[in-house]
């Protein structure tokens, strides 16, 4: 009765394992092309004023030789920051 079970449970895992790849391979292989011509509006982009809430400066450390620009929201960096040498600065 056990073998049977097994039996029963490994076909059903292979066949739930076939139709789930050959159905994604199915539809994989019906995804329409592309088409190549750019018929949409350009809208453009917006541009807005930088918040008064973030706050650019430059500092420099002595010991590195360099300078950091950091962007930050009270004590929360919201870019890495740029590091330049005294050249660049």
């Amino acid at each position: 009765m056990k073998n049977n079970l097994y039996s029963i449970f490994f076909r059903l895992s292979i066949a739930f394992l076939g139709c789930l790849f050959f159905g994604n391979v199915y539809v994989i292989a019906q995804e329409k092309e592309q088409d190549s011509l750019k018929t949409g509006a350009l809208i453009g982009s917006i541009k807005l004023k930088k918040p008064s809430s973030i706050v650019s400066k430059y500092e420099y450390d002595p010991v590195l030789n360099k300078y950091f620009y950091t962007e930050k929201v009270s004590d929360f960096n919201i870019k890495y920051p740029l590091i330049l040498t005294p050249e660049a600065y």
